[in-house]
């Protein structure tokens, strides 16, 4: 009998955010073959053992009892309840290069992995375990912004331009043979969300027909350009600082989309005031003061423009 696309066994790797279960639950949906799913747990601990949740009937209880515990299965712990309501292998991992972890990738005898949103990097003895090759969904338009969290450092600059890729994995980061780009421009106030959903409904909608053509050997890739390239580590609390060097549009958009996910403030004069939520912007009217506090709303001079906020609390 001939094997189809969906006859060949694939290992998700990913994690918890709306990006990596919404196509998780595309691809079972529509009866893609997913053998096994690997969520990154964090911190990275080098030579931690993975948890693993082999599904037999005897564990699959004891799961449904974990899940009874959460108010929110689908979103306290996305893949396990897509793990548990299909009955699929379901691995957590803390360093995915673990030798036991490898040993099971083995056994599975996996044709593709595919990574959506995932915190380790892989192994060149990992990278060599899939019969076919290894995908990844990257939220930029690589090869600008390589690394870990590349919408907020987008955000934090004011780009407007942002995009996916997906890719093939190599032994370098993010830095494989593109299979797939698309941009879009953002408006002025997105909202995390908003982007989150903007990036997933681009990856839903055309990761089938690169599986199909991964699968059937009809792909075409082509390289990343050596041409401004740009990476950026994982933001520290420094970072959250908003830059009021920029235009007010681009400061406001910054906050409307990252203040749900870190706490963002900014720094006048010595001063550091934590930002609650954004209130409005005005770009072509000149402020003529370093910032003006009326109880827990601060309005602060943009390069041009202003910005207002509320406060998490009202200075003392």
């Amino acid at each position: 009998m001939t094997r189809t696309a969906f006859d060949q066994p694939i290992v998700f790797f990913g994690m918890g955010s709306y990006l990596s279960r919404s196509v998780l639950a595309h691809l079972i949906s529509n009866g893609w073959n997913i053998q096994a799913i690997v969520r990154a747990i964090s911190p990275y601990t080098k030579n931690k053992p993975p948890n693993f949740f082999r599904f037999h009937e005897g564990l699959a209880k004891k799961i449904q009892a974990l899940l009874d515990t959460l108010s929110s299965p689908i979103d306290q712990s996305p893949l396990l309840h897509l793990a548990h309501k299909n009955k699929i292998d379901y691995v957590e991992v803390w360093d995915v290069n673990h030798p036991s972890m490898q040993a099971f990738l083995k056994s599975v005898e996996p044709e593709l992995i595919l990574i959506v949103n995932f915190t380790h990097l892989l192994s060149a003895e990992t990278l060599r375990i899939p019969s076919n090759t290894i995908i990844n969904v990257h939220p930029s338009l690589l090869p600008n912004y390589r690394g870990p969290s590349p919408l907020f450092w987008m955000m934090k600059k004011g780009e407007t331009d942002f995009g996916v890729t997906i890719h093939l994995v190599d032994d370098k980061e993010d830095h494989g043979d593109i299979l797939y780009q698309e941009k879009f421009s953002i408006p002025v106030g997105i909202t995390f969300q908003e982007l989150d959903h903007t990036i997933t409904n681009m990856v839903v909608n055309n990761i089938e027909t690169i599986l199909q053509n991964v699968f059937d050997k009809t792909l075409t890739c082509f390289p990343q350009t050596a041409v401004q390239q740009t990476r950026h580590s994982r933001p520290q609390y420094d970072d959250f600082a908003l830059d009021t060097s920029l235009p007010a549009n681009k400061v406001f958009t910054f906050i409307t989309s990252m203040h749900s996910v870190y706490q963002l403030f900014v720094k006048i004069n010595q001063e550091k005031f934590e930002i609650e939520k954004p209130i409005a912007y005005e770009l072509d009217s000149v402020f003529p003061y370093d910032y003006f506090l009326q109880g827990d709303s601060l309005v602060f001079r943009c390069n041009p423009g202003s910005v207002e906020v509320k406060l998490k609390s009202a200075p003392s």
